[in-house]
C-alpha cells in the first residue's frame, strides 16, 4: 500500500479537511486609510526626472544646491583664467608652443586691454621684459632666454623665441611690466 494511497488532498481518511472561507474586500475596511489608497491607486508615484526632484521639500532643497553647485563649476570654467594666458601693464599676453624638427617656437601675441593712449601713460609702460624657461620631459629646467618688447612702438604684436632641443615638453614665462609680473605656461605641441 502507498503512503499517500488512501489521502484526499494531503488529509487522512479520518481527518477532516480544513475550508477556508475567503469574504473579498472584507478585511479593507479595518486597514488604515495610507494602505487602502495605495492598493486602490490612488497614490500612484509622481513619474518623471523633474517631477521627482520638486515632489517633496527636501527633494527640492537638494536641486536648487545641485543647482547652485553647478552654475558655480560653470562660472569657475568660463570666467577663470587659463594658464598660458595674462594681462600685465595694460596688455593682454597669450602664449603658444610648438615643436618641429629639433626646434621649439614660442610666440606671445599681445594686445591691448582697456589701457589708455600712449601720451596718458608713464615713462616705461608697454615695455614687457620675457624670461622664457624651457623644461624637458623629466621636469628640469633645460634652457632660458630674455627678451624685452616694446608694446607702443612695434606694429607686431607678437614676441617670437626659438629652442634649439627637441626633448622640450612645457615653456614657462615670468612677463613683467612696471613693478608687475605674470607668469605664463603652456605645453609644446607636436607638429
Amino acid at each position: 500500500m502507498d503512503f499517500l494511497e488512501n489521502q484526499v488532498d494531503g488529509y487522512g481518511e479520518d481527518d477532516e479537511a480544513v475550508i477556508w472561507h475567503h469574504k473579498k474586500f472584507g478585511y479593507r475596511e479595518r486597514e488604515p486609510k495610507a494602505f487602502s489608497d495605495l492598493a486602490e491607486g490612488k497614490n500612484q508615484p509622481k513619474r518623471g526626472l523633474f517631477r521627482v526632484l520638486v515632489s517633496t521639500k527636501m527633494n527640492r532643497m537638494i536641486f536648487t544646491a545641485m543647482l547652485i553647485c553647478f552654475g558655480i563649476v560653470f562660472m569657475v570654467a568660463i570666467l577663470g583664467g587659463k594658464d598660458n594666458q595674462g594681462s600685465v601693464g595694460g596688455v593682454s599676453c597669450e602664449m603658444s608652443a610648438f615643436s618641429f624638427g629639433d626646434d621649439v617656437y614660442v610666440s606671445v601675441s599681445m594686445k591691448e586691454s582697456g589701457r589708455k593712449k600712449s601720451g596718458d601713460s608713464k615713462e616705461g609702460d608697454g615695455i614687457l621684459h620675457f624670461n622664457f624657461v624651457a623644461v624637458n620631459s623629466d621636469g628640469e629646467d633645460s634652457d632660458t632666454r630674455n627678451a624685452d618688447f616694446d608694446f607702443t612702438k612695434l606694429s607686431d604684436d607678437v614676441c617670437r623665441v626659438t629652442f634649439r632641443n627637441y626633448e622640450i615638453a612645457l615653456i614657462k614665462a615670468t612677463v613683467s611690466s612696471g613693478g608687475k609680473s605674470i607668469s605664463l605656461s603652456c605645453k609644446v605641441e607636436s607638429r
